[in-house]
């Protein structure tokens, strides 16, 4: 019984490896095989049962000078979907997505509720109203992945938000898997799949430049985000809103800062001695831990060059300081999009192997 129990969870275990190399793209057996140090015989195993729960399919063929064409297998977007939402002090993600990733309906805003009651409100009603679209009704959508900020948001911590969203989604989480987790934790998922880390696998730091500033530490060994929330830790790096802080002392709108930055001496000088101890803080974490990237995310590349030189200049030359390499969607959403993905198909191979038994 343990060894068949070992079998099986080895062979789960590589069905997942498969699926989460595909959710990088089309690939090949070769490619995979070259990959995922696994056999033909055991991949083509894989690759079979998945084509036939309707989870991968075969998109292509790929001509070579010698040989026969290879295959070529990825993902069937329309195999299910999934939801991610992304929470901050500013801005509002929710995305309906296939399960490659895709967007199928969104609704991005920039936030202007008053109360946490008003936007649980508002959410609720999106995903109502997303629900419509004549690619996800009828389908069940297997997780939701939902990303709160590290330190708070309308005064409500991680746990006082998994409660509230938990109650007011209720309807709409039923017979779903449900994650919530911290903006941090889903911006380092999106830099390992997508962005600067995707190819670079050993540690950074990312930092969240909104709300009290937080961060998260990236290793081979997973993400470590601490655990308090108090101001000075990973969760809240400083004792005021960054944000609104440089607009108090600038006498400027949101928007002013960044357009003023590169102009005004007198803006760009507050701003960046405004930053000056955060940044020191964050070059003794680098030290102390010998973490050769920082990777600054949030509306802080705005700024520009001139502002990562700056920063580069209090960091040292030791470390590589960039803004995050995720386009089109906050790299908190992004996160919460490939994980919700990734999860979902899972759940669907789970699930589908099960009624075969």
């Amino acid at each position: 019984m343990t060894v068949g129990k070992k079998q099986v969870d080895i062979r789960e275990g590589n069905k997942s490896a498969v699926i989460e190399h595909m959710l990088q793209g089309e690939t090949t057996l070769v490619e995979l095989q070259d990959k995922l140090l696994l056999s033909h015989t055991a991949l083509n195993k894989i690759i079979r049962e998945l084509m036939s729960q309707g989870v991968v399919r075969k998109s292509d063929v790929r001509m070579i000078e010698f040989g026969r064409p290879s295959a070529i297998y990825d993902i069937n977007p329309d195999c299910g979907v999934a939801v991610a939402i992304a929470l901050s002090d500013r801005y509002l993600e929710i995305f309906y997505v296939d399960m490659k990733g895709f967007e199928i309906n969104n609704c991005c805003q920039t936030v202007s509720f008053t109360d946490a009651d008003t936007l649980l409100d508002y959410i609720h009603a999106q995903l109502i109203r997303l629900s419509g679209h004549y690619r996800i009704k009828g389908k069940k959508i297997s997780t939701f992945c939902v990303s709160i900020p590290a330190y708070s948001l309308f005064g409500l911590d991680l746990e006082e938000w998994k409660k509230r969203l938990a109650e007011r989604l209720g309807d709409v989480l039923r017979d779903t898997e449900t994650v919530f987790d911290k903006k941090t934790e889903f911006i380092c998922i999106a830099e390992k799949r997508y962005g600067n880390l995707r190819d670079y696998a050993d540690s950074a730091l990312i930092c969240d430049f909104e709300n009290r500033i937080s961060a998260a530490l990236f290793s081979k060994s997973g993400i470590y985000s601490g655990i308090r929330t108090k101001p000075g830790n990973l969760n809240g790096m400083l004792g005021f809103d960054f944000w609104e802080e440089a607009c108090r002392l600038t006498d400027l709108s949101y928007d002013e800062l960044f357009q003023s930055y590169a102009v005004n001496l007198s803006v760009k000088n507050k701003i960046e001695d405004l930053s000056r101890p955060l940044f020191e803080r964050l070059k003794a974490v680098l030290a102390f831990m010998d973490i050769p990237f920082l990777i600054l995310c949030g509306d802080v590349s705005r700024l520009g060059d001139n502002f990562l030189n700056f920063a580069l200049n209090i960091i040292g030359d030791d470390v590589r300081v960039v803004y995050s390499g995720i386009k089109n969607r906050s790299p908190a959403c992004a996160g919460a999009v490939w994980l919700a993905t990734y999860k979902s198909l899972k759940r669907i191979v789970l699930r589908k192997s099960k009624n075969l038994l």
